[in-house]
């Protein structure tokens, strides 16, 4: 063996040495561990219209989740926690099984992703949740847009750009009343989830 030879193996045995380290063994993920975790993945995003973290969305969508659909599992919870680590951080179903996600919380994540959808109209996309049947994932999109509908109420856009604003009012509400109308419910009930008595804006424009 030559001398460069001889230093290329051992280069090459470096090399097949660090890349057999053990991945990391995440401990069961928990409703708290998921809270940090996604606060940590959104850390650098900032909700421009209402000058508030990110984060603070999918913790508010879970708050919203669990009025809506008290009898929600862990599982169930942590998912709407974690509905945008995918679009916004780049956050594959591989990391979520490394981190020892049941296969309920990738599935809910998965369907609350727009993926291969993101260029269809956003309804189709609500229509693609109601048909699945599954309670606890309509109230979970459902949690998510009725807080959508909440930061656009509270937030500048209908001042800087209102006829932006127009559409998103009409896509909300009309996504709004689909989930209510698939789940049975009144949809002014959901509405007073944010109403005034809650230190909310009221949410004016929803069919009953």
């Amino acid at each position: 063996m030559t001398y460069f030879s001889s230093i290329f193996k051992s280069v090459a045995e470096a090399l097949c040495s660090s890349q057999s380290v053990a991945p990391i063994d995440y401990e069961t993920p928990t409703l708290e561990s998921t809270l940090a975790w996604m606060r940590d993945l959104h850390r650098h995003e900032w909700d421009g219209g209402l000058d508030v973290p990110y984060a603070d969305h999918p913790e508010a969508a879970m708050d919203l989740f669990v009025q809506l659909y008290p009898e929600a599992s862990e599982e169930e919870k942590m998912a709407v926690l974690l509905h945008d680590v995918k679009e916004n951080c780049g956050v594959r179903d591989s990391d979520l099984h490394a981190r020892h996600y049941s296969a309920r919380t990738i599935s809910m994540v998965d369907h609350m992703t727009r993926g291969k959808l993101i260029k269809a109209p956003y309804q189709m996309k609500v229509n693609r949740i109601i048909r699945t049947g599954d309670e606890a994932l309509i109230c979970a999109k459902l949690s998510d847009t009725l807080h959508n509908r909440l930061k656009l109420m509270s937030g500048r856009l209908a001042m800087s750009d209102p006829p932006r604003y127009e559409r998103l009012v009409q896509k909300y509400t009309k996504s709004i009343n689909s989930f209510c109308e698939a789940l049975g419910r009144d949809p002014q009930d959901v509405i007073a989830l944010i109403g005034p008595e809650t230190g909310y804006a009221a949410v004016p424009g929803f069919d009953t």
